[in-house]
């Protein structure tokens, strides 16, 4: 080596030693595992040059292995950048496989000395450049394309051997410097993506605060926010899809919601990654949006009363990206940060609309409200007071209540009226020219306390009573007048009449003591004293016979001139039949719901014991049944069988209840009309049923029969005291006796549709196989027939050679004859398969079919280095069947699975195992492939999985045939632990033989 190419080399040293001290740097400031290799590779690659320039260590093979060893680390770092799962584990083997290379041709041709190792460097370099190449099509920057040049720059010959230029020298530096700068712009890139990642999440929450910072998103708000997930995490398509309680999601939502796994809860709850490998609908929603590669990122509820999803957002990609556990993080935490900016738009929606409903509530009002602060200044007021005023609520607002309400100098009040004026029960105000009631409710607030007044006008009503004062005693409602303290003054007839008292008795009764309870008369005079009247209370008073009446009361309290209620006047309505009627009503309305919702259960199940649980279940509370049980009678045995009950304290009772019933109650189950029996009109219960009776004290029982073909029970519904069933009652039992014995005749009948259906099923299938079997033998026929006459020359003249030849030769042209003689059995057995005739039968040792047709393949299972596991039984007893048929069957399967193991790489085994089972003898081939796609397909005609030219999909379609005509069975499954799985049964010499003359 000349004394300028050391120079060269010692300045290429020099300059890699400063990129390695500014990789450290790097590596100190982005501490990433992959630039740590990548220095330590480096670090060997100045050995390797140190030790190539040296005369005592250039001859020997340590620059080569220093080489080899910086290649290989360096592979292993870009690998590990690029997110490859431990290269080093393969890299650093091939560097030592080509270091022995190496080693090997210097001890036995020093001549080519430095090609192995210089092969094993190109592989290394090549390896990583495909790997970066591969890494950059699913990234954006310059990174990835600058370290693939640079990779391949450094090809262009291993540094440090002889015959290396000073120009070469040059570019071999300048390959060393780019791939470092390249490699150090990947990191960068790397920590710029991971900065930008790691900042989207604060990102997209800002941006979405400050879209719905008003209430509910809008559609303007959502393109926003799409535009920012776009723009941020660098999509080619990016959609928001808001999730809106009890709001049925769109369609593209709902399908990508579909994408998402599920949790344990059925959540979903994890990002996902949609590609055309999820599916076709997959692949068509990609294709319409003109993606390759789609991020679909679920935005969950943070609030305890919301349920499922708030919304999702998808992020679309023209080509494969690659992520990070990093970004997939980044990705988790926007969805979270969105969900908490939607859950929060949702509560200020809320708080919107509430806000809105009170005011709507307020302005439809009739009475006149408003509120004022402790300034006297109005905060708010209702539409109706506004409009009594004369004015619009917004002039009202923010002025004092002098300015704004009526007053006529000199006033009595200064500030406000209903504050300072006398709080009687009613108050004449002149300058309003009326009536009122005033209820005042004072309240605080965080800024200032406010004053809520209630003005109810009774100015018609105070006129109502000076026109129809004469009409006191003629009203049918009781008009009274009475004290504060509970004495009578004046009450008109229907007063008097609704509490069954002569006028002189009630003048004397105490009120109080009308009262059920005497809180009712406390909470009345509360009302009237805070109010000042009441309207429409509900009270209970006990008439003069005990009896309850309840009334509705309008009354008003009157004041004296120190504010006390001394007098109080009203109205009161007898309510008592309607409240009766009421909740008659309402009893029975609950009865008929319940009963509707039992019906609705009944469409909802098609099995008898669900629906008698379903009954049992939801009786109890309807009728307030104690005990409710559930029976099923077997027709054939006259055993009767609980299959459901509830409320049963005992423990003999809770016991699962097996008894025999009689032929008299039998007949009466059957015979019955009625939809509801007493049991005391059946015939003696068996003795259990009276323990279990007497064990839980129950004393009224009724039966509902079921008598639906071709179940037969009854529901028992009992009472622990005397009961009888009223009209409405028994009607409500009836009904749902009827409608549940109709539910169980069409369960009945569904079960019957089931197994015709699954019957009708099973026929067509089979029919179809026939079909295809004989469009199968049809094809085979023309085929076997154009196949016979050259296979006849064949053996004609391999006879006529093998008389000719001798010694080896002739044992080649004996085994011709034979595979074209079994060739032609074949041939022969195809046309008797397409004549559907009936093969010629022997005992045959099928351990030795198995071998033969092993054998046959012997050879090139081996080259594919295919191993064969046996597991054959000795003693395995003789089938009755044609051998070259049985053998043609094993050899097409081990055929499959060895194509299977070849098409795979090779390397595989194949387990042949046989057995018996019975009267059968079972041969199972099994080999650790990929397995069958569809194994309910594969004995189909034509169905094949090879390539085209590779397979006719007809070989297991003779197979299942042969099989078949040898009263056997032939299956495929796959199995556990992975491959497929083929059995064929075929019956014992004997056996098969009985069933070949039983058929004949």
């Amino acid at each position: 080596m000349t004394a300028t190419a050391i120079a060269v080399l010692a300045a290429e040293i020099a300059a890699l030693g400063v990129l390695l001290v500014i990789g450290s740097l790097v590596y100190r400031a982005f501490p990433q595992r992959y630039l740590l290799i990548w220095n330590g590779a480096w670090l060997l690659y100045i050995l390797h040059l140190l030790a190539a320039t040296s005369d005592a260590l250039g001859e020997g093979l340590l620059p080569a292995a220093l080489l080899l060893a910086a290649q290989g680390v360096m592979a292993g770092a870009i690998g590990d950048a690029v997110g490859r799962r431990a290269p080093l584990v393969w890299l650093l083997p091939l560097a030592a496989v080509s270091l022995l290379a190496e080693a090997i041709v210097v001890s036995l041709s020093p001549g080519w000395r430095g090609w192995p190792s210089a092969a094993g460097y190109l592989l290394l370099g090549l390896i990583a450049a495909v790997w970066v190449i591969e890494y950059g099509r699913r990234r954006v920057g310059w990174g990835p394309s600058l370290l693939a040049g640079a990779l391949l720059l450094r090809l262009v010959h291993p540094p440090g051997y002889p015959a290396v230029g000073i120009g070469l020298l040059i570019w071999l530096a300048a390959g060393s410097v780019l791939t470092m700068v390249s490699m150090l712009v990947l990191a960068m890139e790397a920590a710029r993506q991971h900065l930008l990642w790691g900042a989207a999440p604060g990102l997209m929450a800002a941006l979405a605060a400050d879209c719905v910072s008003r209430g509910r998103l809008a559609p303007q708000a959502l393109d926003r926010l799409c535009a920012g997930l776009q723009r941020v995490f660098e999509a080619a398509y990016a959609r928001l899809h808001v999730v809106r309680p009890g709001h049925r999601p769109d369609d593209e939502a709902e399908f990508l919601s579909d994408m998402l796994p599920r949790s344990s809860v059925g959540l979903s709850a994890c990002i996902t990654v949609m590609g055309y490998e999820r599916g076709p609908e997959a692949g068509q929603w990609l294709r319409q949006r003109g993606l390759r590669w789609a991020i679909i990122v679920p935005i969950p509820h943070f609030r305890a009363a919301a349920a499922g999803l708030a919304g999702l957002f998808v992020l679309g990609y023209r080509t494969r990206r690659w992520t990070s556990p990093e970004i997939m993080e980044a990705l988790a935490i926007t969805g979270r940060q969105l969900g908490i900016v939607l859950d929060n738009s949702s509560l200020v929606d809320q708080l919107s609309r509430a806000y809105r409903d009170w005011l709507s509530t307020v302005d439809a009002i009739g009475d006149y409200i408003f509120v004022h602060d402790a300034r006297y200044r109005i905060q708010r007021v209702n539409r109706a007071l506004a409009e009594r005023l004369g004015l619009s609520p917004a002039a009202i607002i923010a002025r004092s209540c002098r300015e704004v309400l009526p007053c006529t100098p000199p006033s009595a009040w200064n500030d406000c009226p209903f504050c300072e004026l006398p709080q009687d029960g009613e108050t004449f105000d002149a300058n309003l020219q009326g009536y009122f009631l005033v209820a005042t409710s004072r309240y605080s607030r965080e800024e200032a306390p406010e004053v809520l007044h209630v003005i109810k006008d009774i100015t018609d009503r105070k006129r109502a009573e000076e026109k129809y004062r004469t009409m006191f005693e003629k009203v049918h409602e009781g008009v009274f007048i009475s004290t504060r303290a509970g004495t009578f003054l004046e009450f008109n007839e229907a007063f008097a009449r609704m509490l069954g008292y002569q006028r002189e008795e009630l003048l004397a009764v105490h009120i109080p003591s009308l009262y059920v309870s005497p809180q009712g008369r406390e909470q009345y005079l509360r009302l009237v004293e805070t109010h000042g009247y009441v309207s429409e209370f509900e009270i209970r008073l006990r008439r003069k016979n005990g009896e309850e009446m309840i009334g509705l009361e309008t009354s008003f309290g009157i004041r004296d001139e120190s504010g006390q209620v001394v007098q109080l006047q009203g109205f009161l309505l007898d309510i008592t039949a309607r409240k009766q009627a009421e909740e008659q009503l309402q009893k029975h309305a609950a009865m008929l719901a319940a009963v509707n919702e039992l019906s609705e259960r009944f469409t909802g199940s098609l099995d008898a014991e669900e629906l008698i649980r379903t009954v049992v279940r939801d009786l109890q509370p309807v009728f307030g049944c104690d005990t409710v049980s559930g029976y099923l009678v077997d027709r054939m045995t006259g055993e009767a069988r609980r299959v459901a009950s509830c409320g049963f304290l005992s423990e003999l009772g809770r016991q699962p209840l097996v008894f025999p019933l009689s032929a008299e109650l039998l007949a009466a189950l059957e015979a019955a009309r009625r939809a509801v029996l007493p049991l005391s009109e059946l015939p003696p219960l068996p003795d259990l049923v009276g323990a279990v009776r007497q064990a839980e004290g129950l004393r009224s029982a009724f039966a509902i029969p079921l008598r639906a073909e071709p179940a037969l029970g009854a529901v028992i519904v009992c009472w622990r005291q005397e009961r009888v069933l009223s009209a409405a009652e028994e009607s409500l039992l009836n009904a749902i006796g009827r409608q549940l014995n109709a539910a169980l005749e069409n369960a009945a009948l569904y079960q019957q549709t089931r197994r015709a259906y699954e019957e009708l099923r099973r026929t067509q299938q089979q029919l179809l196989q026939s079909e295809k079997m004989a469009a199968v033998g049809q094809l085979v026929s023309g085929v076997a027939h154009e196949l016979n006459n050259p296979l006849t020359a064949i053996i004609g003249y391999g006879q006529l050679l093998g008389s000719l030849l001798s010694g080896q030769p002739a044992e080649y042209t004996d085994k011709l004859l034979h595979q074209a003689r079994r060739t032609q059995r074949i041939i022969q057995d195809l046309l008797s398969f397409s004549r559907q005739s009936k093969p010629q039968r022997q005992p045959v040792d099928l351990n030795q079919v198995v071998e033969e047709a092993l054998l046959l393949r012997d050879y090139g299972m081996r080259t594919a280095h295919i191993g064969i596991e046996r597991s054959l039984d000795a003693n395995l007893p003789a089938v009755h069947g044609d051998l070259h048929q049985l053998e043609q069957v094993f050899l097409n399967i081990v055929n499959n699975a060895g194509d299977e193991l070849q098409a795979r790489g090779g390397r595989g085994t194949i387990w042949v195992r046989s057995c018996a089972e019975g009267r059968h003898a079972v041969v199972e081939i099994r080999d650790d492939g990929s397995g069958l796609k569809d194994p309910g397909r594969v004995f189909d005609p034509f169905y094949t999985t090879k390539p085209v030219g590779k397979g006719t999909g007809l070989g297991l379609s003779i197979c299942y045939g042969i099989i078949k005509e040898h009263g056997g069975e032939i299956t495929a499954a796959n199995h556990s632990s992975g491959g497929a799985v083929f059995t064929v049964r075929l019956p014992m010499a004997a056996a098969a033989a009985t069933s070949v003359g039983s058929r004949q």
